[in-house]
């Protein structure tokens, strides 16, 4: 991962040293962008890739009011504008690509059509009409003792069952598109690793979340990399997250996940002295990914296809996803389709300890419960 991070470094640096030189900085600053998507290891490195030239290009246009980003944007390939679909259709930088917006829409649906090719059913997440899926999933409640901690790869579930996981919401559009197809499958449960910093901005989406009955946990504040940032500021992204989380629901899961899986021993050891599980995963959609490594449009068939060929090998476990991500509600019927295919059931867990859930430790007694661990 390592090797792979400074080749992004490398490939940044090179962009801003052409930039400088070139008479043409959208394209040298997209270009950088989309290289690093394609080698990029994990999800937050791959939106901020293409996220770091429509942040540089609207400081410019603030400045200046001229912008040649909509000149660069109309003439990429399909693969280019998957890359920046999050970007085009942000609201912030409607006024940096105003003149080029509805070209680009137009392009992005086409866009999508195309990558939705070759599955039987997929979601539409602008519609709350039914999507008719012809079958039900089963799914069940399980409980899982973490009063001494709790660290798991599989969830300790049984063969032929499968736990579904999303991590990085809750998204408005995405995570209830994503809502509205577990609870067509036969109200499927699943778990829900929310950022803290989207429960702030869409603290109603986070509600619905509960509200269907889905367990909820802890992935930080802001997604950092917990192993290169201080324990105080790690351990308080935790507890920050946990607070606000309290506050909208009156309850939390005990449940954390780590940003990109990455843990300390000494963060460990938190979460075990305040009676939290440690969630990873045993099956990898690579969801975030949207273009292969030749550089085409990588299909939601894709993506499917990879996932269901892990679960096949693995026969069980714990399936990651990000609910912030429009293809990944638009894969999941299909998904979900070839899951009950295969005979599995979803398992949803649940804390044995439910007291733990209106009054977690690590806001009970802060002061106690982390000052043992850093001593």
């Amino acid at each position: 991962m390592k090797k792979i991070t400074q080749k992004v470094i490398l490939a940044a640096a090179l962009g801003a040293a052409l930039s400088s030189c070139s008479q043409n900085v959208a394209k040298d600053s997209l270009d950088v962008g989309i290289a690093a998507q394609i080698v990029s290891t994990n999800p937050c490195d791959a939106a901020t890739a293409c996220s770091n030239a429509f942040v540089n290009a609207m400081y410019k246009f603030k400045e200046d009011g001229k912008s040649d980003f909509c000149e660069e944007l109309t003439v990429r390939k399909d693969s280019d504008l998957a890359v920046c679909e999050v970007q085009i259709r942000n609201p912030k930088f409607a006024d940096l690509i105003s003149s080029c917006k509805s070209q680009l829409t137009s392009k992005l649906e086409a866009i999508v059509s195309a990558r939705n090719v070759g599955l039987k059913v997929h979601a539409n997440v602008n519609s709350t009409e039914p999507l008719g899926l012809g079958f039900k999933l089963e799914s069940e409640v399980q409980e899982r003792d973490t009063s001494k901690g709790y660290y798991t790869v599989t969830g300790d579930v049984k063969p032929k069952q499968v736990i579904l996981t999303f991590d990085d919401g809750p998204e408005p559009v995405n995570t209830l598109s994503i809502l509205r197809t577990l609870e067509e499958a036969g109200g499927v449960k699943a778990l829900f690793f929310e950022l803290g910093l989207r429960v702030q901005e869409s603290p109603e989406t986070t509600k619905l979340v509960a509200a269907q009955g889905h367990s909820i946990g802890n992935h930080s504040w802001d997604h950092p990399n917990m192993r290169t940032i201080p324990f105080e500021q790690a351990a308080a992204q935790i507890k920050r997250t946990q607070s606000i989380l309290l506050k909208v629901l009156g309850w939390v899961d005990p449940f954390f996940r780590f940003p990109f899986g990455n843990r300390t021993p000494q963060l460990d050891q938190m979460l075990t002295d305040n009676q939290m599980a440690d969630f990873y995963w045993t099956i990898d959609s690579n969801d975030w990914r949207m273009v292969n490594a030749d550089g085409t449009v990588r299909t939601n068939a894709q993506v499917v296809k990879e996932t269901i060929a892990q679960l096949d090998k693995k026969g069980r476990g714990i399936i990651l996803m990000h609910d912030i991500h429009r293809r990944t509600a638009e894969l999941l019927p299909e998904l979900l389709r070839l899951i009950a295919e295969r005979g599995y059931t979803t398992v949803v867990l649940e804390p044995a300890q439910a007291g733990l859930k209106k009054a977690p430790p690590i806001l009970m007694n802060q002061a106690v419960r982390l000052g043992s661990v850093q001593n």
